[in-house]
């Protein structure tokens, strides 16, 4: 697991708000500074040949919700699919907002996907084996296929947390959660559903 908290080389730097798309994206290339204004966005997003999407509005990803009691901690998460709004199938990106008290997941790891996670507004905390970090605004963590570190974000503030969640797409991937007995198989972009680690349903 890695966590960064600043930018190397170049890189996009984008201000969003709750509930609207990019306000204005400033992208730091060699040879200068240019910004792009939201009613350009706009434009460019209209007359470019790739599929687009506002990133907050209307994506929902439900096929992978738990039933309770392990669907406690999730309680007050809302997740945007972006990548299956937009027809991508080798790499998952989510926009989550996570209402105070409310986890990302359970903490899990990942047998053959990796996983990258940015803040994009609010403080969380990253629970890891190693422990809590405090996470802000502009810090990044990344989990390693096959890494047998569980992980999850709790928002523990007064305030929502949204973040960027980006992911491989695998159907070899298992999820294992080391805290709960419970376990996700290999094949769930087909036929989504958890048993418990001995394989019994739940």
């Amino acid at each position: 697991m890695a966590v960064a908290t600043g930018h190397g080389g170049w890189c996009p730097v984008v201000r969003w708000d709750r509930y609207r798309a990019v306000k204005t994206a400033t992208t730091n290339r060699p040879g200068g500074l240019r910004r792009i204004q939201a009613g350009q966005s706009r434009r460019i997003a209209r007359n470019a040949t790739p599929a687009c999407a506002r990133p907050l509005v209307g994506y929902s990803q439900n096929e992978h919700r738990l039933s309770a009691p392990f669907d406690k901690a999730t309680q007050g998460r809302a997740k945007r699919a972006l990548g299956k709004a937009l027809g991508l199938t080798q790499f998952g990106v989510n926009v989550t907002e996570l209402a105070p008290g409310a986890a990302s997941a359970l903490r899990h790891w990942h047998s053959h996907e990796d996983e990258f996670v940015y803040i994009l507004a609010g403080e969380a905390v990253l629970i890891t084996d190693e422990g809590e970090q405090v996470l802000g605004a502009g810090h990044c963590a990344g989990f390693p296929a096959g890494v047998e570190n569980g992980h999850c974000i709790v928002n523990r503030s007064d305030e929502p947390v949204l973040l960027l969640e980006v992911g491989s797409r695998d159907m070899r991937d298992e999820g294992h959660y080391p805290d709960d007995d419970l376990h996700c198989p290999a094949g769930r972009y087909q036929t989504p559903g958890f048993t418990r680690k001995d394989g019994s349903a739940l």
